[in-house]
């Protein structure tokens, strides 16, 4: 079997938020510092409240990124749910490799996704889903 190129792989992100901005800051900007750049960013509001909203796009705004997108779920009580969101984000990347972030979770390696690059460049065999390890810190 041929070897992939890690050039041709791009990583789609997939955050969903509601009224977290100051966490979510947090999450993009571990984003920011990967050494792998082949990165878009999708932020779903799952219909934060006004302020918070406006806040978001403020954050937004601020950030160089040359790939983030906002997408804005209407505001409703209790929100439509993560899954949703994701799903909402997912319908959205361009890349065929997703990845999940929360808003209140951070990447702490900034050879994250270099590291699973490597890794799926380096395989005879094409896999669906990888899992990564994760540290818990409160």
């Amino acid at each position: 079997m041929e070897h992939l190129s890690s050039e041709k792989i791009g990583i789609s992100v997939v955050i969903p938020t509601r009224n977290r901005v100051v966490l979510l800051k947090r999450a993009i900007n571990s984003i920011l510092e990967q050494s792998y750049d082949d990165i878009e960013i999708i932020v779903v509001d799952d219909g934060s409240n006004i302020r918070e909203r406006s806040a978001l796009r403020e954050l937004l705004a601020g950030i160089e990124c040359k790939s983030i997108t906002l997408i804005c779920l209407p505001e409703r009580e209790g929100g439509h749910g993560p899954s949703f969101s994701r799903n909402t984000g997912v319908t959205a990347a361009k890349y065929e490799y997703i990845a999940f972030l929360d808003d209140d979770d951070e990447l702490i390696a900034s050879t994250y996704f270099k590291n699973i690059i490597d890794k799926i460049t380096a395989s005879d065999v094409a896999g669906d889903l990888i899992l990564s390890n994760q540290i818990a810190v409160f």
